[in-house]
């Protein structure tokens, strides 16, 4: 793309406006792929679906997750709160499927499949939670949490804004939580050098470390241990 006056003129007034560690992924990914959708705003075609997508299925098990949380916020976990989130788990992510999709059919066929597949991820979650808190402590501070930072570079201010799903403490460390329905190896967020943040591989690992940098700057004083 030319970078003519306008073009420059969009990107710098979509940067002021605010960006997300989301944008940015996309861009590490692919820079054509971010001007289009989040500079040129064009909008993907909306294909009629018989089924459910795996995006949207994202979305409802990020809300599952904080239904089923936000009562425990400020409070140490125990094995019995674990134990009685997964018993709810079905009925809150049956719900969240209803809200999300009013019209679709979940007892037959492929969305059948979608709905316990979307169950087992809960599962997972919770009975891995469980098993960490064996010989650790769990605190859950906020879920959904807002947040900002504003940037001075050479091209001007830069917005930095994004919502962290979920800000725990772990042993007395807080840590940043960014769900990820798809599979994550320890090397999509390591970094090793600052020629890893461009890199397509490491677009995950970008997410987390400006959630980091928006959180320490709101938060100097706080030590965290970033997770995906």
């Amino acid at each position: 793309i030319e970078k003519t006056e306008a073009v420059v003129a969009q990107l710098k007034k979509r940067l002021s406006d605010g960006i997300s560690p989301t944008n940015l992924s996309v861009y590490v990914r692919c820079p054509l792929q971010f001007y289009l959708q989040y500079v040129l705003k064009i909008e993907e075609p909306q294909l009629k679906e018989t089924g459910i997508g795996l995006n949207q299925m994202g979305s409802v098990l990020h809300q599952t997750l904080e239904l089923l949380y936000q009562d425990k916020i400020g409070l140490r976990l125990t094995p019995e709160h674990l134990k009685t989130m997964r018993q709810k788990a079905e009925t809150i992510l049956l719900q969240c499927f209803r809200e999300a999709f009013p019209d679709v059919m979940l007892e037959q066929g492929r969305n059948k499949i979608t709905f316990t597949v979307s169950l087992q991820f809960i599962h997972n979650f919770l009975d891995k939670e469980l098993l960490g808190l064996k010989d650790n402590s769990l605190i859950i501070i906020s879920l959904e949490e807002k947040l900002t930072a504003l940037i001075n570079t050479p091209e001007g201010e830069v917005l930095l804004k994004g919502t962290a799903d979920r800000i725990d403490e772990w042993n007395q460390h807080q840590r940043i939580i960014d769900y990820k329905t798809g599979k994550v190896d320890i090397a999509d967020i390591k970094i090793d050098d600052f020629n890893d943040f461009l890199h397509p591989k490491k677009a995950k690992g970008l997410q987390l470390i400006l959630y980091n940098l928006m959180f320490l700057l709101q938060n100097p004083n706080v030590y965290l241990i970033p997770v995906s």
